[in-house]
């Protein structure tokens, strides 16, 4: 079945471009299968959109490893309206996000999309903002009733003894926007946690200081918006190279057991899940989110971040549960562009449209 054309966004300069662009591979083989011609656009680490040619539906092309700038064999290559333009005046209208991190993740990509006159996959402007922050997250966690660990934001290098004892050792000290596990520490001693944690306010200005929870780690996926919103296999993560699922467990072979359906009582998986649809749905989350959750010693799970645009590769854990759950990557890319929002009638690109019609 031959689809509509769809843009493909990946790269990036968020500390997530080669991530990104592995997702973007996993999706760009995905959407051939499902029938779609797809316009792959990588966007190099110095903002430079690189369009590249048009992939047929099941056809085969090759995205980099890495894209510091210009792409060769790009067709279109400048700045984000002006490859934006060409996509549109292709015939363009949905764009699949393969982006992950800040300026893919923030909101600020999907508001551009928004102006430009796209729809796309994933959330929209406001869920995204309030996701990619996980200060702001644990905030909004706490109003709305779901548990989470007891935390801090710390500005102030000299304040982050005094907030780490409130917690106690040992102590998560995160940055507060970026994905994939990337300044992510646990920490036993106070010297590297206040080493660890001034240098991420240098950095990016705060740092989050989060209580450990020692316990099972679960995540879960949910897929779709509304009441239309299901939860797909709740997955248990083991891993084998440290005290938590990081950089290394997440994307080195063997870093980890990702058990799904996960080993645990059908009670707590019901816990879960329900929870996770509870965030996706009450956040306005649409496309596909993933929450993760640590179990403390009670049997009590507490919420840690939503990931609003979770990996897309080979090894990511979204794919793996959607097989479990008999959804091939094919269906799941599907619903995905099916379920992108239309753009509002009153965007940039409609007002454009309509005075050239004009004349």
């Amino acid at each position: 079945m031959t689809r509509s054309d769809v843009g493909l966004l990946c790269g990036g300069h968020a500390s997530e471009h080669v991530i990104s662009l592995k997702s973007g591979r996993t999706l760009l083989s995905a959407l051939g299968e499902a029938g779609y011609a797809v316009h792959p656009v990588v966007i190099g680490e110095d903002g430079t959109w690189n369009q590249l040619r048009r992939v047929s539906p099941g056809g085969v092309d090759a995205l980099p490893d890495r894209a510091r700038g210009a792409v060769d064999g790009a067709v279109h290559r400048g700045a984000a309206l002006d490859v934006a333009t060409h996509l549109r005046d292709a015939g363009v209208r949905v764009i699949v996000l393969g982006l992950h991190g800040r300026s893919g993740e923030d909101g600020s990509m999907q508001g551009f999309l928004e102006t430009a006159g796209f729809a796309w996959t994933g959330c929209g402007v406001v869920a995204s903002a309030i996701a990619i922050d996980k200060v702001q997250f644990k905030r909004w966690l706490l109003g709305a009733g779901f548990p989470t660990p007891p935390f801090h934001e710390v500005r102030n290098p000299s304040e982050v003894e005094a907030l780490a004892q409130d917690l106690g050792l040992p102590v998560v000290v995160k940055a507060s926007s970026l994905g994939s596990s990337v300044q992510v520490h646990v920490l036993d001693s106070m010297p590297e946690v206040q080493q660890k944690a001034s240098r991420i306010i240098r950095l990016e200005g705060r740092a989050l200081l989060e209580q450990f929870v020692d316990g099972c780690e679960l995540t879960v996926p949910v897929i779709g918006d509304g009441p239309r919103a299901r939860p797909l296999p709740v997955i248990e993560i083991r891993p084998r190279m440290g005290r938590f699922f990081d950089y290394r467990c997440k994307y080195e072979d063997g870093g980890a057991d990702e058990i799904v359906p996960a080993l645990i009582s059908s009670a707590l998986a019901d816990r879960v899940s329900t929870l996770a649809v509870d965030i996706h749905r009450l956040l306005g989350s649409r496309g596909v989110t993933r929450t993760d959750f640590m179990v403390d010693s009670n049997g009590d799970p507490l919420v840690l971040e939503i990931n609003t645009l979770p990996g897309m590769t080979s090894a990511s854990l979204v794919p793996k549960a959607a097989a479990a759950d008999g959804l091939s990557l094919r269906e799941l890319v599907t619903e995905l562009v099916e379920g992108a929002a239309p753009s509002p009638p009153n965007s940039i690109a409609d007002f454009a449209e309509q005075a050239s019609a004009e004349g």
